[in-house]
């Protein structure tokens, strides 16, 4: 390979490891603005105009900090170190505002997963629970049937075997009730987020979630965002820059 080649397939390299760094830097700025977003959406739901400009300003923060961030560098590399501490540290002072946030929608999330975990085993003991009996009143249908068809075949359909078919029709209702109940429970069941509540399983099993410890991984993730999110444009240009 000579040496033409050699630089322009370190320059295209070169330009994918930018698009690359471009693209995760986007994606990240783009989902803590989503999540920000979203808090600020709920929080002012009581009044239609407050909803709407909280959540443009809060987008407007998380949109200012990565630059103020950039700035900071850029000068501060520059030996303009007031001006660009005066910048990092703009970035800084708004940071905990967007960190709160993000780790209020997490852990919202994660609570709603352990909630639908815990409503789960609620309803598999109340369903055990109906099976039981619905099964108790099967074998009950069974047996009034039984006396009812025995009743007709003795003596003729009267008024004994009138009672007795009023009380097989009233325990096969009975039964329909709780079967009825009982689908209604699955299909309650059907409807949660499945992969939610897998995921709370599989922290909690890691020991990152739960019982003391329902804001340690919403924090980690929210600080994680907002350090990618604010220092990932920075050094992805200083780099380029370089």
């Amino acid at each position: 390979m000579t040496w033409f080649q050699k630089a322009g397939a370190d320059a295209w390299a070169e330009y994918f490891r930018l698009v690359a760094g471009s693209v995760a830097c986007v994606g990240l700025i783009s989902a803590l603005i989503g999540l920000n977003a979203s808090f600020a959406w709920e929080l002012g739901r009581e009044a239609a105009q407050f909803q709407i400009l909280f959540t443009m300003g809060v987008m407007a923060l998380d949109m200012m900090r990565p630059g103020f961030v950039m700035m900071g560098l850029y000068f501060g590399g520059r030996g303009h170190l007031a001006t660009g501490g005066l910048a990092l540290s703009i970035a800084l002072a708004l940071s905990p505002v967007s960190v709160r946030s993000t780790t209020s929608i997490l852990s919202a999330s994660f609570l709603l997963g352990a909630e639908i975990n815990s409503d789960a085993e609620t309803r598999a003991q109340t369903r055990e629970a109906l099976r039981v009996q619905h099964q108790n009143l099967l074998q009950r249908a069974a047996r009034d049937e039984a006396a009812w068809r025995q009743e007709c075949a003795r003596g003729g359909c009267g008024p004994v075997a009138s009672e007795l078919e009023a009380q097989l029709q009233l325990t096969v209702a009975d039964a329909q009730e709780v079967l009825d109940r009982i689908v209604s429970l699955t299909e309650v069941e059907e409807g949660n987020s499945e992969l939610l509540a897998r995921m709370v399983t599989t922290f909690e099993s890691l020991g990152l979630f739960g019982a003391g410890r329902q804001i340690l991984l919403p924090l980690f993730l929210a600080i994680s965002l907002e350090l990618g999110a604010l220092f990932g444009p920075a050094l992805l240009l200083r780099r380029r820059a370089s």
